[in-house]
């Protein structure tokens, strides 16, 4: 009796230690984190087209102040 007691103890005992060890284990790792953002908005198209309606409205405003000096 006392063998069956001690049987069914060890028993319990290695089953909860089981269990404890399958429930202890972390899951997947985390995912990696995401790639960071660009530094920012490149410059290299709008800043030439900028320059260039820049000339286009300081040529058209000098050939007016031409046209309009020759008139008087």
């Amino acid at each position: 009796m006392k063998q069956k007691f001690l049987q069914k103890t060890v028993c319990t005992i290695l089953m909860l230690i089981a269990v404890v060890f399958v429930y202890s284990q972390g899951g997947p790792p985390p995912p990696p984190p995401p790639p960071a953002p660009q530094a920012g908005v490149p410059i290299d198209g709008a800043v030439l087209l900028l320059l260039g309606t820049g000339l286009v409205y300081g040529a058209r405003k000098l050939y007016k102040e031409q046209q309009s000096s020759e008139l008087n």
